[in-house]
C-alpha cells in the first residue's frame, strides 16, 4: 500500500512516496529445518512401521543417491549404504540411523530411521519432521508414508500454529487466518504460498459439537476434504477460520482427554457440507448418540457380539478403537421388573 504526504514549500509541490512495511507479496518461498524428534508428543493417521523385507537385506524406498538405500542385518550392528556405491558404510547399533537423502531437483536432506526386527522381517520408523515458520506460524511437515518425500498431498501430514493433531498436506490452507496456495519442495526445505483470491467461507464443527460420559473431551482433530487436494482440520477453530467455498466431506477425527484416552471418528453416516461464500455453515453431532448391536436368544440367554457393536453420533459419525478399553462407554443390563443389575462391563475392543 503506498501512502502520499502532501508538502508545500512555497509554490513547490513535493510529493514523497513512502511504501509501507505492510506489503504483502503475492507469492513467497520459506524455508524450514530438518529436526529430529525422539518422542511423537502428537497425533498422526499412520504412526505404525513399515516393512521393508527379510531380516538379513532389504532396500529403503527413500530417495537415496542413485536410487533405493541398502540395509544390512549383521552380528554387529544394522549397516546401510549411504551413497550408492553397493557397499554399507553406516552402522548403527540400535537400530537408529541418520541417512542422506538426495532428490530429483538437486536438493539434499536427512532422514533419521529406527530399524528393528519383527517377527522375521525388518521393520522402520521415522523419527524427523522440517520445521519452521510460514507466514510467520510454526508449520511442521510429517513424512506419513515413510519414503523420504514431504508434502505429497491427501498422504503426508502437517500441523499448523498449536495443533497436536496433523492433518493432511493441502494444496490451499488458512495461515494465520488468511488463504494461501501452497507448495511444498519434495525435501520439505521449501514451502511456497500464493495469496488465494477464491471466494470463501466457514464451515463449523464446534460450536455445536457435544459429548458426555467418559469420552467428555477435547475434539482434537476434524479433517474435512474437498476433491482430492483440498483438506482443513476444523477442530478448534473459530467462526472466522475460512475456507474455499464447496462441497466437503468428513474423513477422520479424533477426540479425547490426551494422548493416552483417545477415540477415533469415521464418517460412518455424515452426509456431505455445503460452504457458501461469505456464510457460516454450522453442524450439529455428537451426544446424544445410539448404539447399534446383534443379540441372539436362546434359552433364556442373551448374548450379545461385542465385536458387531457400533457407537454412532446424533451427526451419523461413527466412534471407534477406543483407547483404552477402559475408556469405552460402559453397558448395564439389568432385570425388568426389580431393575436390578444384572452385569455392568465396558463395551470393550468391539467399538
Amino acid at each position: 500500500m503506498r501512502k502520499a504526504i502532501l508538502i508545500f514549500v512555497g509554490a513547490v509541490l513535493v510529493i514523497p512516496l513512502l511504501v509501507s512495511a505492510e506489503t504483502e507479496k503475492d507469492t513467497q518461498d520459506f524455508r524450514l529445518k530438518y529436526r529430529e524428534v525422539n518422542d511423537w508428543t502428537y497425533w498422526s493417521p499412520n504412526p505404525e512401521p513399515v516393512t521393508v523385507g527379510d531380516v538379513e537385506v532389504a532396500n529403503l524406498d527413500v530417495p537415496g543417491k542413485g536410487g533405493k538405500i541398502r540395509l544390512e542385518i549383521r552380528r554387529d550392528g544394522f549397516w546401510a549404504d549411504s551413497n550408492g556405491d553397493g557397499v554399507v558404510d553406516v552402522k548403527s547399533t540400535n537400530g537408529a540411523l541418520t541417512l542422506p537423502l538426495f532428490y530429483e531437483d538437486g536438493s539434499k536432506g536427512l532422514y533419521k530411521i529406527l530399524l528393528r526386527k519383527v517377527k522375521g522381517e525388518l521393520v522402520y520408523s521415522r523419527f524427523c519432521v522440517m520445521a519452521g515458520k510460514v507466514q510467520g506460524i510454526p508449520v511442521t511437515l510429517i513424512d506419513e508414508n515413510h519414503n523420504g518425500i514431504y508434502g505429497e498431498i491427501g498422504t503426508d501430514t502437517m500441523l499448523i500454529g498449536r495443533e497436536n493433531a496433523a492433518s493432511y498436506v493441502s494444496s490451499v490452507v488458512n495461515i494465520g487466518g488468511k488463504l494461501y496456495n501452497l507448495e511444498i519442495s519434495p525435501s520439505g526445505a521449501k514451502v511456497t504460498t500464493t495469496r488465494y483470491e477464491g471466494p470463501s467461507g466457514v464451515l463449523d464443527l464446534n460450536s455445536k459439537y457435544k459429548m458426555k460420559g467418559k469420552v467428555r473431551s477435547h475434539l482434537r482433530l476434524a479433517t474435512v476434504k474437498m476433491g482430492e487436494d483440498i483438506f482443513f482440520n476444523l477442530a478448534a477453530k473459530s467462526k472466522k477460520f475460512k475456507i474455499p467455498t464447496g462441497e466437503y466431506d468428513f474423513i477422520l477425527g479424533l477426540v479425547g482427554a490426551g494422548k493416552n484416552q483417545m477415540a477415533d471418528i469415521e464418517p460412518g453416516r455424515m452426509e456431505s457440507f455445503t460452504v457458501k461464500a461469505d456464510e457460516v455453515t454450522t453442524y450439529k453431532w455428537g451426544s446424544p448418540g445410539e448404539i447399534e448391536f446383534s443379540a441372539l436368544k436362546a434359552e433364556g440367554n442373551i448374548t450379545i457380539e461385542t465385536s458387531g457393536i457400533a457407537l454412532y453420533g446424533q451427526g451419523g459419525e461413527r466412534y471407534l478403537r477406543f483407547r483404552p478399553v477402559a475408556f469405552t462407554p460402559r453397558i448395564q443390563v439389568r432385570e425388568v421388573k426389580t431393575r436390578k443389575m444384572v452385569v455392568e462391563r465396558n463395551m470393550g475392543g468391539g467399538c
